[in-house]
Formats: structure tokens, C-alpha cells, sequence
């Protein structure tokens, strides 16, 4: 109920500074000054590339839309774990994705937000912080101040397991569930092959002349290429495959899974259902599935562990 009600305040507050914005009267909001404060923020460490449903961000942020990515970035090096973070640190968020012609798009509104660490005194219930919403175009302030909306009420959760000092934890690691891929025929057809094959060899029946290959993308807007990190977190990918007759003969996912998962291999974890019956028959980061994917990493093969597509935007 906690979770809840912090999310229905947090959208109320969002729908707010969307019609008027906002600003904190008692504490004016800093000036950024000729943006000199975010000026460069891609080039900071990134904490963050994922599209994975949030449960603690609700509709917040897109955090219920796969097809927008959250990037964050920061003036630390580290995430802390414990304390507070010194004065002076920044982290900014993204929240965007891509139109049809792949052109970048922040969300509207509210698609690029930021967190300052002010001096001691500037808001002792928000530990300190100022929250700005920035133009995308040319990083002015839009609001700003020691609440936007209902900022300051979420990013109290940001303790314990889930964060330290008002800032969540990153970057998160997605653990999806088999059944994440049960709706896949839904998800957008990126590719259907037939034939042989040689990146494949037996691998996915790429060796029968009468094997029908189709690869589902269940987030179209996922670029590997975005922020040169590779396919946002939470990135589901499903390859099945059907005999000459119709029948489904294999079936095989990809998921990014961020976080520590496996960092050697970029993250992926990978599974395999048992045609027969449509069980689960294995998952894990697999060495069977990273040594044939690697291929992918090569010249013009695919991007990211993914093999090229030709209705991938961005993989193809």
C-alpha cells in the first residue's frame, strides 16, 4: 500500500508540473548559469541504460513503457552504499526513445531531469537536493527546486536494498521470467530466414533447406547504438523456428539482463524451451549460445551479441 500510494502522489505531482511547472518559493532554485552546471553530462559516468519495467516507477518516467529507454548520468565515479553524497554532485536522467526514421526523442514532458547535492541547509528533508526539469534542446531550466511534483516523495524510497541518500540504485539488473516471452508472436517480426546458413551451421536447424527462422523483438525502439553501451537493459529478443510443415521445432530467447549478470559477456542471459511440450528446458548465461552470439560482434554480423536483422532499425 506504501508503494502505492507514493506512486498515485507521484503521478499526480508529475500531471502538475506538465501543465504549469514549478518551482520552490522558499528556496529559489539555483541558476545554471549559461548550462555550464549539465553542459557535457553524456560524456559523465552512465549508471544507467535500461527499458526494464519498474514496479517502484510505476507510469513515472515511462517506467511502464518498454519502447523508452532510461539513461542516467553522473559527476561520481562510483555509486556510494552507504553516507551521502558530497555537495556539488549531479546526476541527470533521460527518458527517451526513437520515431520511425530512428531520430532520437526525449519523452514530452519531462524527458530530461536532474538532481543537484546542495549546501547543507537547502532542504533538510530532501537531504539536500534540488531537482531540475531541463530543455532537452538546450539544457535551460525549465523548474526547478526542492520538489518537483512529487520528486522528493518517491526518491525517499531510495534507501536500504533500493538506493542510499534519495538516489536509487544503479545500474538495475532484470530478472524476467519465462513467461515474459509468452506473448512473443505479439512483438515486433524483425526478421523471417529460411535455408542455410553459415553463422549458424546446425545451431537454430540453419542447416535444413526447409526451416523457417522468425526473430521477435518485443522493444523496437531498443538501440544498441543509443549511447554506445550496447541494448538497454530489460531487451527481450525470441528466435523460433519452424519445420517445412508448420511445426514449431525450436524456440530460443535473449534477455538483457544488466546489472553483474555476466559484465565478461555483455549481460545476456539466454534460454531455450523444449518444443515437445513448451517447457523451459534450460537458462543461464550458456556457453554454447555466448560462443556462436560472439559472431555477432564481428564487422557487419550484428551489434551486441544480436545478429543482424532486416527490420531491426538498428541492427540490420
Amino acid at each position: 500500500m506504501k508503494i502505492k500510494l507514493w506512486l498515485t502522489l507521484l503521478a499526480a505531482g508529475l500531471m502538475a508540473l506538465s501543465i504549469g511547472g514549478c518551482s520552490d518559493d522558499d528556496d529559489p532554485p539555483t541558476d545554471p548559469g549559461s548550462t555550464n552546471m549539465f553542459a557535457g553530462y553524456r560524456d559523465w559516468t552512465q549508471v544507467e541504460n535500461t527499458n526494464a519495467p519498474s514496479t517502484l516507477l510505476g507510469p513515472a518516467h515511462n517506467g511502464n513503457n518498454g519502447e523508452f529507454t532510461r539513461s542516467i548520468f553522473t559527476t561520481v565515479a562510483t555509486m556510494i552504499e552507504t553516507g551521502e553524497y558530497d555537495e556539488g554532485t549531479i546526476f541527470v536522467k533521460e527518458t527517451h526513445t526513437y520515431d520511425g526514421d530512428a531520430d532520437h526523442m526525449f519523452a514530452d514532458p519531462m524527458g530530461l531531469l536532474a538532481m543537484v547535492k546542495r549546501e547543507p541547509g537547502f532542504d533538510d528533508a530532501g537531504n539536500d537536493w534540488e531537482y531540475f526539469n531541463l530543455n532537452p534542446d538546450d539544457l535551460s531550466t525549465i523548474a526547478s527546486g526542492a520538489d518537483l511534483g512529487a520528486c522528493k516523495g518517491c526518491h525517499m524510497q531510495a534507501s536500504g536494498d533500493d538506493g542510499e541518500d534519495f538516489i536509487f540504485l544503479h545500474p538495475m539488473e532484470f530478472e524476467p521470467d519465462p513467461a515474459d516471452f509468452d506473448d512473443y508472436a505479439t512483438w515486433n517480426l524483425i526478421g523471417t530466414e529460411q535455408g542455410p546458413d553459415a553463422l549458424l551451421g546446425p545451431a537454430h536447424e540453419g542447416n535444413d533447406a526447409d526451416a523457417v527462422r522468425r526473430i521477435y523483438k518485443k522493444q523496437l525502439a531498443a538501440n544498441p547504438d543509443g549511447l554506445g553501451d550496447g541494448y538497454p537493459t530489460g531487451t527481450l529478443v525470441l528466435k523460433e523456428v519452424r519445420s517445412g510443415a508448420g511445426d514449431v521445432i525450436g524456440m530460443t530467447g535473449m534477455a538483457k539482463r544488466g546489472g553483474d549478470f555476466d559484465t565478461t559477456n555483455d549481460n545476456w542471459e539466454y534460454f531455450m524451451w523444449n518444443p515437445a511440450n513448451g517447457d523451459l528446458a534450460d537458462r543461464g548465461a550458456m556457453a554454447m549460445c555466448i560462443g556462436c552470439h560472439g559472431a555477432a560482434n564481428t564487422g557487419t554480423n550484428g551489434k551486441d551479441w544480436v545478429f543482424a536483422h532486416e527490420d531491426d532499425p538498428f541492427n540490420n
